[in-house]
């Protein structure tokens, strides 16, 4: 048989330190007037009990017997007034059954509790007697666990015996003069016992809740309450200086890094300007730009100014957008690890700034130069010799009898001059041509790596900045934050010694008077009748 066990009166508990202390006020004399004493001391007005009716309710735990003992008590009396207990009913005085095959629980306990704040007047009634040959000690222990102080009357029956035709050994007809001591007296005076004992069991719960507060402990708070000061401490000490060394480290690494990212991509373009080939687009792109229309050019004159010019365009737009990607990742990871656990759950991503362009120089274009005519006049020279040593030749072979050798030599030495000619102009203008390349390119190099040098310190210069600003706001706020954590610490700890310093006073001063009203409480209801 399961009872809910919630009271009307249960809402009259109070906070012991916190509840207004009844020795502020001089309180009424408790042997003239022990109601008013008890209503002073614990704050309830037993004018809150308006009705008494001549109904006794019973509760207990499952398996305790209960329905087998009301169904005996109608047997010996059909006019028993005794109802199960719902929780809430109103009821002149109550009964608590102990089954002496289970240790006292939580059930019990909670009933006993409900049933002294809802109508003061409680049996305990220990059932199946007949079945437990050791059920007065059970009855015992019962009894010293919910009624330390002897107020409650006990019962022992036997539900079996009763129905059986034997009431005399059964105990029942003892707890059925009980039940009827109660309910058959006058409502004001049944009325009168509830108050009583209502306000009776308020003061134990009083005596207990004041004893309980002064006894505690307060270092079991304030312990934890330390513990967590001192770690708030040690992060606001510590968390500033290796968050900014995390960072200037971290800066030096990007730095580092970003420089070696921009040395590999230079030398790439480096290494596949002085081959030639300007149609290959370098590693750093991570794709061909050209698809495989790889086409070498040993000979730079006969690659144009504009499409060198494109090219290296191409290559310092490529490595620009590669060093901006590896300079924008690694600031993110450096603000992730340097803000980690200041930022919110879910920071906005870092703006990500355009590529740098950087200022190449125009290729030289071929321009026609006193150069080129000492060139050429050198060719024109060098041919015509070697053309008249070879007719020399001829002539030397004709005049040994092979006849019109001489007539040819002449044609023969200004072909072969002016092959000579051209041959020599050609190359010594692909040299100059190769030069002027070379010289253009490591300009052109110089400059890409320059203002892509300049491009990289700006950007982490302003992350250098961004970051330490952001760093800076961060931790101050967590210091805020820490302050006023540690604050609240220190104000908990101060108000749990003050409740605990109001505690012990108010227990010097409640008990003692507690327990005269008590006294004088208890001679009133041995004057009242039965408990």
């Amino acid at each position: 048989m399961v009872m809910t066990v919630t009271s009307q009166a249960q809402t009259t508990s109070q906070d012991p330190t916190t509840s207004q202390d009844p020795t502020d006020a001089a309180g009424p004399d408790p042997a003239a007037d022990p109601l008013a004493s008890a209503a002073q001391l614990t704050g309830i007005d037993p004018a809150r009990w308006t009705v008494a009716p001549p109904q006794v309710a019973i509760v207990g735990a499952p398996g305790a017997g209960g329905r087998t003992l009301l169904e005996a008590m109608n047997d010996l009396d059909p006019d028993t007034p005794v109802r199960l207990w719902g929780g809430s009913e109103p009821a002149c005085a109550g009964i608590v059954l102990i089954d002496p095959a289970s240790a006292i629980g939580y059930t019990e306990r909670a009933a006993v509790d409900a049933m002294r704040q809802s109508f003061g007047v409680v049996a305990l009634v220990c059932t199946k007697i007949d079945a437990f040959w050791d059920w007065p000690s059970a009855l015992r222990e019962a009894r010293d666990d919910l009624d330390p102080t002897g107020s409650m009357a006990l019962f022992a029956t036997s539900s079996a015996a009763a129905l059986a035709g034997a009431p005399e050994e059964s105990g029942i007809g003892e707890l059925l003069a009980w039940v009827h001591a109660h309910t058959d007296a006058d409502e004001q005076l049944r009325l009168e016992r509830v108050r009583a004992g209502a306000l009776d069991a308020a003061l134990d719960r009083m005596a207990i809740d004041v004893e309980r507060a002064a006894s505690a402990d307060p270092e079991e708070q304030i312990g934890p309450m330390r513990r967590e000061r001192s770690r708030l401490l040690a992060l606001r000490d510590q968390s500033r200086g290796d968050r900014v060394g995390v960072l200037r480290s971290g800066l030096t690494d990007l730095r580092a890094g970003v420089r070696t990212a921009l040395d590999e991509g230079v030398n790439e373009i480096s290494e596949a300007a002085r081959s030639g080939d300007f149609g290959r687009a370098v590693r750093i792109d991570h794709h061909d730009r050209r698809g495989d229309d790889h086409r070498g050019h040993d000979d730079h004159e006969q690659v144009p100014a504009a499409e060198r010019m494109a090219w290296m365009r191409e290559q310092a737009d490529a490595l620009a957008i590669h060093l901006a990607d590896v300079h924008h990742g690694q600031v993110a990871q450096l603000r992730t690890t340097a803000l980690l656990g200041l930022e919110d759950s879910a920071p906005a991503g870092l703006p990500r700034p355009a590529p740098a362009r950087v200022e190449i120089p125009e290729p030289p274009r071929r321009r026609r130069r006193a150069e080129d005519l000492i060139v050429v006049l050198l060719g024109i020279s060098v041919g015509l010799g070697l053309g008249r040593l070879l007719g020399g030749l001829v002539a030397d072979a004709a005049d040994t009898g092979v006849p019109g050798l001489r007539w040819i030599g002449m044609p023969v030495m200004l072909v072969v001059g002016l092959v000579i000619a051209i041959w020599v102009i050609r190359v010594r203008r692909a040299s100059a041509a190769r030069a002027a390349t070379q010289t253009w390119t490591e300009q052109a190099l110089a400059a890409v790596r320059t203002g892509l040098e300049r491009d990289l310190t700006d950007r982490t210069n302003a992350a250098d900045a961004a970051l330490t600003s952001r760093l800076n706001r961060l931790t101050a706020r967590q210091d805020r934050r820490i302050a006023g954590q540690l604050a609240e610490i220190d104000n908990a700890a101060r108000a749990v010694l003050a409740r605990s310093e109001r505690a012990a006073r108010r227990r010097d001063e409640i008990l003692p008077r507690a327990a005269q009203v008590k006294d004088a409480l208890e001679e009133h209801r041995e004057k009242l009748g039965p408990a």
